[in-house]
């Protein structure tokens, strides 16, 4: 049995246009994916993979937190505040606080309305720091000043400075 021209299967076929032009894919994961490269990173101290990891959120922090969306889950929207923090990612907060800023996710985030289990599913550094932000809010509206202030990691210490 032979195979005609038409039924064999060429090599250029199968290769994606991505492959030929030596462009990697896109990469969307998705949050818990995220956390899990960062564990793994971490628990292997694979610097090289968290330095691929911090570049590409630190590209896409906007995007990310899009992903998430306005009505994005409490699982979602805690894993986002873990792996901002876990990242030591002050654009990616920047970007999470933008989003709370306007109103996403007060239903929430809301640090006077935690239980012990958000908290403890938040780490307490977590909540502490969304406490801080809540602070500097009108009394009308909870977060509503989080453009005057910014979350920064220098040597590993969380800071918030005011603008």
């Amino acid at each position: 049995m032979t195979l005609s021209p038409a039924s064999a299967v060429s090599p250029s076929s199968t290769t994606t246009a991505w492959a030929q032009n030596n462009v990697p894919p896109d990469y969307f994961p998705s949050i818990q994916q995220y956390e899990g490269i960062q564990r793994l990173a971490l628990k292997y101290n694979g610097w090289y993979t968290r330095a691929c990891i911090d570049f590409h959120v630190e590209l896409r922090a906007s995007e990310i937190v899009e992903r998430v969306g306005k009505n994005g889950s409490k699982e979602d929207v805690f894993a986002l505040a873990r792996l901002a923090h876990d990242l030591r990612s002050s654009l990616l907060w920047a970007e999470v606080c933008e989003r709370l800023r306007v109103g996403w996710w007060h239903h929430i985030l809301n640090p006077y309305k935690f239980s012990d289990s958000d908290i403890e599913q938040l780490g307490h550094s977590i909540y502490s720091l969304f406490s801080i932000l809540a602070t500097v809010s009108s009394r009308p509206k909870l977060f509503s000043h989080l453009d005057e202030v910014c979350v920064l990691y220098d040597e590993g210490e969380l800071t918030v400075p005011c603008a």
